[in-house]
């Protein structure tokens, strides 16, 4: 059996309430010897079952009266059960089409809990362009967040089936913000089970969590309050390397600080620092990360870069942006 649209069940649900007042018109219109104006007021009245003084019907009229409600209860009754399915039959082919684009995500970010720091995390990666998938028991906060285009899934992240749906065998990293130390262990655990690979950033309070967080997989371990806590000494002991990061982390267009992956392909265009220095010499290339883990700082100009490498430059948003947008399309098309 063919599956109505929304719009052919609302036509449908039209067209009987339509048929309805129609057939009450003339009806009133041949029994009564009515006007127009009149039989239509009077249908009206009838099928809103509201009443209106007394018409002096004819017996036949009376007749006829009782046929019109009987059948007008009988098209609410079928044209709001329409409109119900209508509705509900979008919404579900709404979050349908979410769900199967969620599937066909990779390299995505998937964010455990929309509470304060989640939102935030979640407005910066929309900010930035990243692809990210939102999971939040809360309703209201997944309503909000579809509101707003964002791709997220009503449930409990610490349920595999939850981290599951937001493709999290696809995902390149988990945040986990939930607002208890207890939930991110569960978290952190459940998604290090499903993908062993996956970089997992969560937040930790207190010591013990800590250690149980580093126990069931993080990758990177956050304290809010000591995070805070260094920050607010930053600005007091070194402010104008404060402010510099600020203008980093706020977006500002003074600078911008980005990772320049090195793929597979791009060390023959890129093979040293002297050669990237001639492509973008407005950036400033400030470390490099090689693919074993360690850390290259005070770079040499004969610096090799190989594959595997992430380049850490700063400079003006618009030339790193550039930079970045080289590095990334010479990695799509190897």
């Amino acid at each position: 059996m063919r599956t109505l649209t929304p719009l052919q069940r609302m036509t449908r649900a039209l067209i009987a309430l339509c048929a309805v007042l129609t057939l009450g018109v003339a009806g009133y219109m041949l029994i009564e010897g009515w006007d127009l104006q009149r039989a239509f007021f009077f249908t009206v009245i009838t099928v809103t079952t509201i009443g209106y003084g007394d018409y002096g019907l004819s017996p036949r009229g009376e007749l006829f009266t009782s046929v019109v409600i009987l059948g007008a209860l009988g098209v609410f009754t079928f044209s709001f059960g329409q409109i119900v399915e209508a509705v509900a039959s979008q919404d579900f082919m709404r979050r349908r089409m979410m769900e199967r684009t969620i599937r066909s995500l990779t390299d995505h970010i998937v964010i455990a809990g929309l509470g304060r720091v989640g939102r935030v995390i979640a407005e910066q990666l929309d900010e930035a362009g990243v692809a990210f998938v939102v999971i939040d028991p809360d309703g209201a906060r997944i309503s909000a967040a579809l509101e707003r285009g964002w791709l997220a899934l009503e449930g409990d992240a610490t349920d595999d089936t939850a981290l599951r749906r937001a493709a999290i065998e696809n995902a390149q990293a988990l945040v986990c913000a939930a607002p208890t130390d207890n939930m991110n262990i569960v978290i952190t655990l459940s998604a290090h089970s499903l993908q062993p690979n996956l970089r997992i950033i969560t937040r930790g309070e207190n010591p013990d969590a800590i250690r149980k967080l580093e126990r069931a997989g993080a990758s990177k371990i956050i304290s809010p309050i000591h995070t805070g806590a260094t920050r607010m000494v930053d600005v007091v002991l070194k402010p104008h390397l404060a402010e510099l990061l600020d203008c980093a982390h706020s977006g500002s267009q003074t600078v911008e600080m980005a990772e320049i992956p090195i793929a597979p392909g791009m060390s023959e265009k890129w093979h040293t620092i002297t050669e990237c220095g001639k492509a973008h010499p407005t950036v400033a290339f400030v470390a490099v990360r090689h693919a074993d883990g360690t850390m290259s700082f005070r770079l040499r100009p004969n610096e090799r870069l190989n594959d595997g490498d992430v380049l850490l430059v700063a400079g003006e948003q618009e030339k790193v942006c550039a930079m970045a947008l080289e590095a990334r399309e010479q990695r799509m098309a190897a």
